[in-house]
């Protein structure tokens, strides 16, 4: 394959699954899975090693009975907002045709749509996640609220891709509420931790070692529609400590695209300040 780690067009990266290995003839890297996940997610090892046993089901045996509940809270919550999904995509298909026309209009593809968790929050959504076999306390464990009715989602995923909460935007621009919503903080969703699009942007990362870091979902999806793989975005929140560790290690060039409006100039002023503190 083409290395993750450096920009090249001819694939010099070798995977030995025999030997569980891999190494690129073209920068050196090579190690295992653990050091992949370490590298190519900027984690550390016990981090790794717990990423890759939940993905396996395994159970780490280290693991204390505290650790073990809030794990299985963890995959509890990833099954409801997984069915949720499902039941938001079946719904732009059907009640969900003004997001689905909104999202055209604004020229995203169906491809697009699709890859990046893209749905409809139908008015009867908790309803529907109970019929689809949820409890009502994993439903309100997850972070929905009644806000979320009627809206366009968009599913957020933590930087291993996994979808861990949702974004929803109102349709009606008249309506006397909040542009956007998302779910209430949980033992996976926190705005500050977390960066709209890291999953993809990972790849390109280890190839440009430039992060841009824009303000909406929408912005975001079109610039990797457009090409341009590196852009992540904030949640209503400015560009935060958190976010800058999440990545510090990966990124030697960290481009801040705010809105020019008061606001996002607040925003980029305290985030460059941060990031010059930060060296």
């Amino acid at each position: 394959a083409c290395c993750p780690f450096h920009a090249e067009d001819t694939a010099s990266f070798h995977i030995r699954p025999a030997l569980g290995v891999y190494y690129c003839f073209g920068c050196q890297a090579k190690g295992d899975v653990f050091t992949f996940v370490m590298q190519t997610r900027g984690v550390g090892f016990v981090d790794a090693l717990t990423l890759l046993a939940d993905r396996a089901g395994i159970e780490l045996s280290s693991m204390t009975p505290e650790e073990k509940r809030r794990q299985a809270d963890v995959r509890r919550q990833r099954e409801v907002l997984s069915t949720a999904l499902t039941v938001f995509r079946k719904a732009m298909g059907t009640v969900g045709q003004s997001g689905l026309q909104y999202l055209k209009d604004r020229g995203f593809t169906r491809e697009t749509l699709l890859d990046w968790a893209i749905g409809f929050i139908p008015e009867d959504f908790t309803n529907q996640l109970r019929q689809a076999g949820l409890e009502s306390r994993d439903i309100d464990a997850a972070g929905f609220t009644r806000q979320f009715a009627g809206r366009l989602g968009f599913g957020i995923r933590d930087a291993y891709g996994t979808i861990v909460g949702f974004g929803a935007r109102r349709l009606n621009d008249e309506e006397n509420s909040p542009k956007y919503v998302n779910t209430r903080e949980t033992a996976t969703f926190s705005k500050a931790r977390l960066l709209y699009g890291l999953d993809k942007a990972s790849a390109a990362l280890g190839r440009t070692g430039r992060l841009v870091v824009m303000e909406g979902y929408t912005d975001v999806m079109m610039a990797h529609q457009q090409g341009l793989d590196d852009a992540v975005a904030t949640m209503g929140t400015s560009f935060t400590a958190q976010h800058l560790e999440l990545v510090k290690s990966r990124v030697s060039n960290l481009v801040l695209v705010f809105d020019g409006d008061e606001a996002g100039l607040r925003a980029g002023e305290r985030a460059v300040r941060m990031l010059l503190e930060a060296g």
